[in-house]
């Protein structure tokens, strides 16, 4: 981790993120703390957006992640309407 200059939030590396998502594959709740890492740290939810979502907010009913993610005005800091692009992660 370390420390902008400029005194800007810390920012994990590359090796502590794989670290991270390693210690979440081998949790009780695998799945649930691998998805969280990678909505805060791949799409950059904050933990107030995160806990407002439900399944059908990111997940299409056959399934496949939604290209987009629409947030709403209670979650959002400063309480605007967000849009979120998802990635399809590679196969």
């Amino acid at each position: 981790m370390r420390l902008d200059k400029e005194r800007r939030a810390a920012v994990l590396d590359e090796a502590l993120i794989k670290r991270l998502l390693a210690v979440a594959r081998d949790s009780k709740h695998a799945l649930r703390n691998e998805v969280m890492i990678h909505l805060s740290f791949g799409l950059g939810l904050r933990a107030k957006e995160m806990a407002t979502l439900k399944v059908k907010d990111v997940l299409l009913p056959n399934g496949e992640l939604r290209e987009e993610l629409i947030l709403g005005r209670k979650a959002t800091k400063g309480g605007k309407v967000r849009l979120v692009v998802s990635v399809q992660p590679a196969a």
